[in-house]
């Protein structure tokens, strides 16, 4: 039987009309979630998201000097992978008179969410494998359409999101294009046979995981593991299933080496630098180090802790009580592997989620040597019509929409105001020593999102700017991270016009705990020049069109 024949009977759609149009449904559904994401969720969840993927892609368009990309790039440790995906987009669409900055990461974010609703869609797929018919697939696939950190993790333009897809996409092509020898088709303890196809798809899509991000490496060798342990046949089979995998993943790493090529100019060996740097030298480290058990700690302190929490319980039931399933080989030697290692941070658990969204279903299930379940697991499942589940799905949707209309960064709104309203350029003040730029992060500078012929500057003081509207250079756009009303200084002949402002002023008066200060907000006002030192009118009106 073809992979095609085969993937369509393993996912039911062949065989259940029903099960076919609940996938439909709630397939929709996510696709609609994330298209929603794309569109609103612009900004970063961190900034590597941006510095080591966007900006790279805008050097290479002409955006971005080469002197202001991350410390990453000189140590040639950033794969260019996934830059050069968007920087092939992004030439095709300013081929076709598209320009806007914020539209082309728009795309950026729109690739991603496709190949994840892809991988969404391949799990639901799988879910009539791995839990067979009843509630149990049901469950899964409501779940990966409307779990919150699903569509917003679906759009980042970073390379924790596209491996976790990756890693998704194939570990479902080796659940589809597979049979079961045991009569126990939904048994983690069936025996699968997986056709070469099947193997080879899923080792390109391995590959591609690695190489948008390499500790997936740990995850791709548990499923590696998963395969030898399951797998039917001897051990030459067994090892001859491996093989194929590994066939799969040399290409893609062999492709991906050619792009770095092109992004670095010169051949390098991506990978081993970026291990000889990140372990050896143990350069994260350097950002801090926490105890074995930090992300436990994280999850509690995180602000969707309360779902965030339940989903650690499902993972630990998942990898003692399930320790042959497929999503517990997938997950717990990269977890392991990240509890290790000194620098932690939550980002570092996102390639895993998508598959690890199963460990909630996978949870439920008779353990693996088929006794039932404990009582308190199952009181937890009697629980499912409470008022606490209705809480927790009531606070999953508030996240749902936060994640889907509100995730914005503050100093991206401020970069898209300024685009919008002078596409052709303008020239801004960060008026005061101390006063954070729209355009600065973590001591880096952005390029992308400007306007053509933008230029600024930082004044440390306002007798610099005095100095600067008495020479008569014209109208001018002063950014200040305060809120509060400014006027510009009384020794210069102008006027300004408060034009942007992250939150209004009338917000300073609940300031309750200095929240504020650690708040990214701006203030921008356009200054015209009265008359200029010859005592003529000068300019037009600032404000913007």
């Amino acid at each position: 039987m073809g992979f095609l024949k085969l993937a369509r009977a393993n996912s039911g759609l062949a065989d259940d009309p029903h099960w076919r149009r609940f996938v439909v449904r709630w397939s929709i559904v996510s696709l609609l979630l994330i298209a929603v994401a794309a569109y609103n969720s612009y900004g970063f969840y961190q900034f590597d998201e941006h510095y080591q993927v966007v900006e790279f892609a805008g050097y290479k368009l002409g955006k971005t000097p080469e002197n202001a990309l991350a410390w990453e790039y000189r140590a040639q440790i950033r794969p260019w992978l996934q830059p050069g995906v968007y920087y092939v987009a992004a030439r095709a669409l300013i081929a076709a008179g598209v320009e806007n900055p914020f539209i082309l990461a728009t795309a950026f974010r729109v690739i991603n969410g496709l190949i994840a609703w892809i991988a969404i869609l391949s799990l639901m797929l799988s879910a009539n494998v791995l839990f067979g018919p009843g509630r149990a697939r049901r469950l899964a696939v409501m779940l990966l359409a409307t779990l919150w950190l699903i569509p917003y993790l679906a759009v980042r333009t970073s390379g924790e999101s596209l491996s976790g897809s990756f890693l998704a996409l194939g570990i479902a092509a080796l659940l589809l294009g597979s049979t079961a020898e045991t009569g126990q088709a939904a048994s983690e303890h069936a025996k699968r046979r997986f056709p070469p196809l099947s193997l080879l798809l899923a080792g390109i899509c391995f590959g591609l995981a690695f190489e948008f991000r390499f500790q997936m490496a740990f995850g791709v060798m548990g499923v590696m593991g998963w395969i030898a342990f399951t797998s039917s046949g001897g051990i030459r089979r067994r090892i001859g299933s491996v093989a194929l995998i590994g066939w799969g993943v040399l290409p893609m790493v062999a492709l991906a080496t050619l792009v770095d090529r092109w992004g670095y100019g010169h051949w390098v060996v991506v990978p081993w630098n970026y291990f000889h740097t990140d372990v050896l030298q143990g350069r994260p480290s350097l950002d801090g180090t926490a105890p074995i058990w930090a992300y436990f700690v994280k999850v509690i302190g995180s602000p969707a802790a309360p779902i965030a929490a339940l989903w650690v319980v499902a993972m630990l039931v998942t990898w003692v009580r399930h320790p042959r399933h497929v999503v517990a080989w997938a997950t717990l030697p990269f977890f392991v592997v990240h509890s290790i290692v000194p620098h932690k941070e939550l980002r570092y658990m996102f390639p895993i989620a998508l598959v690890a969204t199963l460990g909630f279903v996978v949870a439920l299930m008779p353990s693996s040597g088929g006794r039932p379940q404990p009582a308190w697991l199952k009181r937890i499942w009697r629980l499912r019509h409470s008022v606490w589940a209705k809480a927790l799905v009531a606070f999953n949707a508030a996240m749902l929409v936060y994640a889907c209309f509100v995730a914005h960064e503050p100093s991206l709104n401020f970069q898209h105001w300024l685009y919008d309203h002078y596409p052709h350029g303008c020239t801004m003040y960060v008026l005061g020593a101390e006063t954070r730029s729209p355009f600065e992060n973590v001591g880096a500078t952005m390029f992308f999102y400007r306007p053509p012929n933008f230029t600024c500057w930082r004044l440390k003081s306002e007798a610099e700017l005095a100095a600067i509207i008495q020479r008569g250079d014209g109208d001018c756009l002063v950014v200040r991270d305060r809120l509060s009303n400014w006027s510009p200084p009384a020794a210069s002949p102008a006027e300004s016009h408060l034009v942007y402002t992250t939150y209004p002023a009338w917000v300073e008066r609940f300031n309750f705990a200095n929240w504020l200060h650690n708040s990214k907000r701006f203030s921008l006002y356009a200054v015209h020049p009265l008359e200029t030192p010859n005592g003529k009118a000068e300019g037009d009106n600032p404000r913007p069109p």
